[in-house]
């Protein structure tokens, strides 16, 4: 991490001679513009149209040494209070050599630059330049996230995104998102320049802007626990339970967890990642609860990081039928089965090779004993008896001899 500040420290030295990795060099207010710190807010505030007033906010020291090469800078802010409108009234930079005297940072100076515009109607809107002029956003209002990724590789840049998927940018460009939508993708560096300070100038309009939160960091191409499907499915009497990582995913092993309602969970079986590249996994609970099961995936990370799926659930009626033959070798024309509550309709008799045959059929129900007739004689073999009950099915192997 290079940057990080969220102003929560009451009474926070945001400025110093020898800045950490939460302050900068330089806090600058001029005329009618203050700076004033809340409850984990900053605001860089402009009271008056005239007089020049500015806040200039610039950490002219390195955040790297050497130089970062890519940086992902995450902004949360606001704009408040907005009594004249402004075109670029505020703007981020992130440049080399940026000079804390100057409002209008020089364009050799800077990669990248943000700008802020105040609408008169108390919205306001971010700007970027664009090869045939400026590109402004959508109106915005109350609080954003603004996420920013700028690569000065030499070869193609992956990051995850807000949406947690894997995106590239060429040499020489930049991403914006602003919440969970990229606004802009690929853009042009206005100069190839170190990736060395930042800064936040606010010199137009008047109004409010409130910083909530900033955090510059290395645009690892590591991908984190991310999981792009999940899906609990029913299958006869089992519950399949499979899941889909994205490429490059960081996670050493997974835990498939249970529950009857869906708050307390236990873990039911555990899948190591032998192979970082395979994608696709699954696990299959053989002996899934009556009535609803609730499964979840917890993804533990190769450095201890744990992650949570979503729920999903499988309804399952009953346990599968109890089903005993005797005896079993049985006897060519009559084949005895003790169930409780079987539907002879739902009885079939097979083949070892899937041919059906017919069979007559008596009920004790004193015993539970249900017998089956064969129309002939069964020769010497393996046949199969399949018992449908609560949509459930179950398999029994009969001898013949």
């Amino acid at each position: 991490m290079y940057f990080r500040q969220d102003f929560c420290e009451p009474g926070i030295r945001f400025e110093s001679d020898a800045p950490d990795t939460g302050q900068v060099d330089h806090v600058i207010t001029t005329s009618s513009a203050a700076v004033s710190q809340g409850e984990c807010f900053l605001d860089a505030a402009r009271t008056s149209p005239t007089g020049g007033g500015s806040v200039r906010i610039v950490r002219t020291s390195p955040l790297a040494i050497p130089a970062a090469d890519m940086l992902h800078v995450g902004i949360d802010l606001e704009v408040r209070d907005i009594a004249l409108e402004g075109n670029i009234a505020g703007y981020f930079a992130i440049g080399d050599e940026l000079i804390h005297t100057h409002t209008l940072l020089p364009n050799a100076s800077l990669f990248s630059k943000l700008s802020i515009d105040f609408k008169a109607d108390g919205t306001y809107a971010l700007r970027v330049p664009g090869s045939s002029g400026a590109i402004l956003s959508d109106p915005l209002s109350g609080r954003i996230r603004i996420t920013w990724v700028m690569n000065n590789k030499s070869d193609n840049l992956t990051y995850v995104s807000p949406l947690e998927t894997s995106e590239d940018i060429a040499p020489g460009k930049y991403d914006v998102w602003i919440n969970d939508l990229r606004w802009i993708k690929g853009g042009n560096a206005i100069s190839r320049v170190s990736l060395n300070n930042f800064a936040f100038i606010l010199s137009n309009g008047v109004g409010t802007v409130r910083l909530h939160h900033i955090e510059i960091n290395s645009a690892s191409p590591q991908l984190p626990l991310i999981l792009t499907r999940f899906k609990a499915e029913r299958h006869l009497h089992e519950a399949r339970i499979y899941w889909e990582m994205a490429a490059g995913h960081t996670a050493s092993h997974f835990t498939v967890e249970r529950s009857n309602d869906g708050k307390s969970f236990e873990a039911i079986g555990t899948l190591p990642v032998e192979d970082p590249s395979q994608n696709l996994y699954g696990l299959t609970d053989p002996s899934p609860l009556a009535g609803f099961n609730y499964y979840r995936l917890k993804m533990t990370g190769n450095t201890g990081e744990v992650r949570l799926s979503p729920v999903d659930a499988v309804y399952f009626d009953a346990a599968a039928p109890a089903i005993t033959i005797a005896p079993n070798p049985s006897r060519p024309e009559r084949i005895t089965l003790f169930a409780s509550g079987i539907n002879p309709e739902n009885i079939s008799l097979f083949t070892m090779t899937g041919h059906r045959l017919p069979f007559g059929h008596g009920y004790d129900n004193s015993n539970m004993m249900l017998s089956i007739y064969p129309s002939t004689p069964l020769p010497s073999g393996i046949y199969f008896l399949k018992i449908a009950q609560d949509r459930l099915l179950k398999t029994v192997k009969v001898v013949i001899p």
